[in-house]
């Protein structure tokens, strides 16, 4: 079988969508079929083989608010689909859902259905009609958890076509048993820890809020670039925390693990739908570390983060209350963790998504078969 995705980023990228999409890959190339990655750069254009999978960098030539421009990432897309037995696009993506239209009718296209269009400008214009046209030509829709798919106005006229599979991670990591040891020297005492980029939807202005609140003295790791780390450290300034704060930027996989492994609480404060599942809630349960997270309607976090703690989203008080609760006792801290590691290796392991993309490929390929 020849699987191509359409992608926005691919690794060393950081980003859920862009693990998600290299799992994806590297497991069905692993499996034999021949995959084909197509995706942007930051950087100049390049081509990557490792064996049975390709992958194809564009390199941007512009930005329209989150979307990456380039007519040679459309071209790409469509050249490589033209020769593929099914397509795999990655959405929101206007490119993506552009070069789809184009795409031979006896491709079975798949859209993974990560979140909705988030913008309401220009963007959101540009790239709805394109989007309906797409979900139209496709042949199946994959929303990542139930609760997302249920509140998506943009899936409503297409859900005879929609199916969940909730996303996932590999099962293992490797952290040296030094671990606690090289995070100890780095930072100092015990931590809570947050993870992901720093924009507005992730609501770190609150998680500096709850910091304020904290009784437990403990410290906040916060990993991650973006254009609000400015504006997060004068306000860690002005509540006095931005001695207990701790921002480290990127940091690569052996060292997130080793972060993730040792924190006594990881902390999600996302606010709003565009947070559609959250992936790097799997790293911490896949690490036995106990997670707290504010309820988000319509998203599906509260539903992968149902062996941890939920708060009303907003609720900064009850946020740092389940944060000291947590961090200052070591049997609920131990009994959550290994609860959400119990969820993770139930619910959200890399082999058992990958495994259920392939059957849903294989499927539609056989019932296009029968129609031929």
């Amino acid at each position: 079988m020849q699987i191509v995705h359409f992608a926005k980023f691919y690794p060393p990228e950081y980003g859920g969508i862009e693990s998600v999409t290299e799992a994806l890959a590297e497991d069905h190339a692993d499996a034999g079929h021949r995959v084909d990655v197509v995706c942007f750069t930051r950087e100049a254009s390049d081509v990557a083989t490792y064996g049975t999978l390709t992958v194809r960098r564009l390199a941007c030539l512009g930005k329209l608010s989150s979307q990456p421009l380039s007519l040679r990432y459309v071209f790409a897309a469509v050249r490589r689909a033209w020769s593929a037995d099914v397509v795999h696009v990655h959405t929101p993506n206007l490119l993506a859902s552009l070069a789809t239209l184009f795409t031979r009718r006896s491709a079975k296209v798949v859209v993974h259905w990560h979140a909705d269009i988030a913008g309401k400008g220009i963007l959101g214009v540009l790239t709805r009609p394109l989007e309906t046209r797409m979900l139209a030509r496709c042949d199946a829709v994959v929303c990542t958890s139930a609760a997302y798919l249920d509140t998506s106005p943009a899936l409503r006229e297409f859900r005879s076509k929609c199916s969940v599979i909730p996303l996932g991670i590999s099962d293992v990591v490797l952290v040296n048993t030094g671990a606690w040891g090289d995070v100890r020297g780095e930072i100092m005492g015990p931590y809570i820890l947050f993870v992901g980029r720093l924009v507005p939807y992730k609501g770190l202005d609150d998680l500096l809020r709850v910091v304020a609140a904290m009784t437990s003295k403990v410290r906040c790791v916060i990993v991650g670039v973006g254009p609000e780390r400015p504006h997060l450290q004068a306000m860690a300034d002005e509540l006095g925390v931005a001695g207990q704060v701790d921002f480290l930027g990127n940091v690569d996989h052996a060292h997130l693990n080793r972060l993730v492994s040792c924190a006594r609480v990881f902390c999600l404060t996302s606010n709003n739908r565009l947070e559609a599942f959250g992936v790097v809630l799997l790293e911490a349960m896949r690490a036995g570390c106990p997670a707290v997270s504010m309820d988000i309607p319509g998203s599906g976090v509260s539903w992968v983060n149902e062996a941890g703690t939920v708060v009303p989203q907003g609720d900064v008080v009850a946020f740092a209350k389940a944060v000291d609760r947590i961090a200052d006792d070591p049997d609920e801290r131990a009994a959550l963790g290994a609860a959400a590691r119990e969820r993770f290796m139930t619910n959200f392991v890399r082999s058992k998504m990958s495994a259920r993309f392939l059957a849903l490929y294989e499927q539609l390929m056989k019932d296009g078969d029968s129609l031929s």
